[in-house]
C-alpha cells in the first residue's frame, strides 16, 4: 500500500449504538491509503472491548478515554497523531458509502479548498433526507 495521504479521526457523538455499523462501513468502504485514529471516550465497556479487537485486527490507533469528551475535545485529542496532508473527521454514528473519501479528496484538490464536506443525510438509504 502506498503512503497514507489522509488521517481519519472518528469521535463520539451523543450515542454509541451505531458505532459498530459506522466503523464497519468505514473499514469496508475506504480504499484511499489512510491512517485511522478512533477516539473512544466514555463509551460502554463492551464496545471498548470490541474496538480493541478491531484495532488489533485492522491496525488502527484506538485512544480510550474513561470519561465522555465532547466531539471537538476528542478531535483535538487525536490531532496530535496526525502526520498526513489531509484529515477527515467522522462521528461514531456516521455510515459511509463506497467512494466517499475519493469524492472529498477530489473536491479539495480540484477547488483548492482548505475544508470540504459531504452531503449529510439522516435516515436509512432508501428514506434519507438531507440534514
Amino acid at each position: 500500500m502506498s503512503e497514507p495521504i489522509v488521517t481519519l479521526i472518528v469521535v463520539p457523538r451523543e450515542r454509541f449504538s451505531a458505532a459498530r455499523q459506522s466503523l464497519e462501513s468505514v473499514l469496508a468502504n475506504t480504499r484511499v491509503p489512510h491512517r485511522l485514529i478512533y477516539v473512544q471516550a466514555g463509551g460502554p465497556p463492551r464496545l471498548t472491548s470490541w474496538l480493541e479487537g478491531q484495532a488489533q485486527q485492522h491496525g488502527f490507533t484506538l485512544q480510550v478515554v474513561d470519561r465522555f469528551l465532547r466531539p471537538n475535545q476528542a478531535r483535538n485529542a487525536a490531532l496530535a497523531g496526525v502526520d498526513t496532508p489531509f484529515v477527515a473527521f467522522l462521528d461514531n454514528d456516521a455510515v459511509v458509502e463506497a467512494g466517499w473519501l475519493e469524492a472529498l479528496l477530489a473536491c479539495a484538490n480540484e477547488t483548492g479548498a482548505d475544508i470540504v464536506g459531504p452531503a449529510t443525510l439522516i435516515g436509512s438509504a432508501s428514506k434519507a433526507v438531507v440534514h
